[in-house]
């Protein structure tokens, strides 16, 4: 069985990698297709969600017995979403402390991304791709 910490890097790896698609993805809508920045940001979300969870579900949690594909992937989008909530608020609440400043906000980002992660990461392996009775 795998240890915690190689399910981490996994999932780690899996969030690199969906990351450059999402950015990908919204880049070359915003500055390739001319969609507006909103919806172009939605539409790379979706599919950077998409990816994320078939990918941790196949890649990072493939030896776990997984809950019904929809369901689970309701749970991924739940957590998703609140991980997003910490991300910005870690963000926000540090830049409002820290000065704005090009090291500034990057800390300020950075730490926005790690706590979001570390909420994803909780989520994901207690709840989202637990192992369930068949």
């Amino acid at each position: 069985m795998p240890s915690i910490s190689n399910k981490f890097l996994k999932f780690a790896l899996v969030g690199g990698c969906v990351f450059v698609v999402d950015y990908s993805i919204f880049y070359i809508l915003v500055n390739l297709s001319q969609v507006p920045v909103i919806p172009a940001r939605a539409i790379a979300f979706v599919i950077a969600l998409l990816l994320s969870w078939f990918a941790n579900r196949h890649f990072t949690f493939k030896d776990r017995n997984h809950k019904p594909a929809l369901r689970q992937l309701g749970h991924f989008a739940i957590t998703s979403s609140v991980s997003g909530l910490l991300n910005l608020g870690s963000f926000s609440l540090l830049s409002a402390y820290i000065p704005n400043t090009q090291l500034g906000l990057a800390f300020c980002f950075a730490m926005g991304v790690g706590v979001g992660m570390v909420g994803n990461w909780l989520a994901s392996n207690l709840w989202v791709y637990r192992s369930v009775n068949h």
